[in-house]
């Protein structure tokens, strides 16, 4: 997945999409979701699906702060296996991140000399229905707020 997307269907909207419970707060809806928003993801827990609020960004259990969020937004499939960050959450800690599109940028200068512009392109299904993206998940707990 790429570096933005967009979120605009209700929590709720999503749960029922999925056959899953809510359990959350409701988001505004956003046209441009940025890394360490809040976003929706569904869980399994025991054997019921249930969609709440995460922070998009993983942070590693083992981190002492939060910076690294932003920076730790796609896992590639190809080295999932490889990593320390993502390979103790395969096999327990996985969910699905419903969103209703996403963006991917293409180049569209010509002038190597200068920094070349990009332009978006939202990709959605075509039914307009939520997009269902492999994700993996982890509790951090902030040191110097007292492990919350």
């Amino acid at each position: 997945m790429c570096g933005r997307f967009n979120s605009i269907f209700s929590g709720k909207d999503f749960a029922a999409a999925y056959g899953a419970a809510f359990d959350g707060i409701e988001l505004r809806p956003n046209q441009n979701v940025a890394p360490t928003t809040k976003i929706y993801a569904m869980t399994i827990n025991d054997t019921k699906k249930i969609v709440g609020v995460m922070n998009w960004g993983l942070i590693p259990s083992w981190s002492k702060d939060k910076t690294r969020a932003a920076s730790m937004i796609n896992a590639r499939s190809e080295t999932l296996t490889e990593k320390p960050s993502f390979r103790p959450l395969l096999k327990s800690h996985r969910c699905v991140v419903p969103v209703d599109g996403y963006y991917e940028w293409k180049t569209v200068g010509i002038d190597p000399k200068v920094k070349q512009p990009k332009q978006p392109y939202f990709i959605r299904s075509v039914d307009e229905r939520p997009l269902a993206v492999a994700g993996l998940w982890t509790t951090w707990r902030d040191p110097h707020l007292g492990g919350e």
